[in-house]
């Protein structure tokens, strides 16, 4: 059993680094999208979002923006902000913090291939 645990964990953190190594950072819109709305849970407590993006956001009956995507990324992503939070706070600027809060919550989708695997193993 101790085994199994060990090598699960090896898989997830072989898949992990292998995921890391090769991302290219937060390039894509969903991404952002995802992060702006996590942020704004946490700051200001509410689901919407500044970006106006046709494509990835609607207007609410309120006039305010809302992701297309729904708040579930948005909600698993809060405790890499938090993360991402606390590791800004080795950062100068505020531009450079704002950078490590983003780059910790793209962490997401990397945690969840990375776990991927490992219940695929599994099954």
């Amino acid at each position: 059993m101790i085994e199994e645990k060990k090598f699960l964990s090896s898989i997830f953190a072989g898949f992990f680094f292998f995921y890391l190594i090769f991302c290219q950072g937060v390039r894509t819109g969903d991404c952002l999208l995802t992060y702006t709305v996590c942020k704004n849970l946490i700051t200001r407590g509410t689901t919407t979002t500044d970006w106006g993006i046709p494509e990835m956001t609607f207007k609410g009956i309120d006039g305010r923006n809302y992701s297309k995507f729904g708040i579930g990324m948005s909600l698993i992503a809060i405790p890499f902000y938090y993360a991402g939070d606390f590791f800004s706070r080795f950062c100068k600027g505020e531009t450079a913090k704002e950078v490590m809060r983003h780059w910790f919550c793209s962490l997401l989708s990397i945690f969840s291939a990375a776990l991927t695997v490992v219940v695929a193993y599994l099954i």
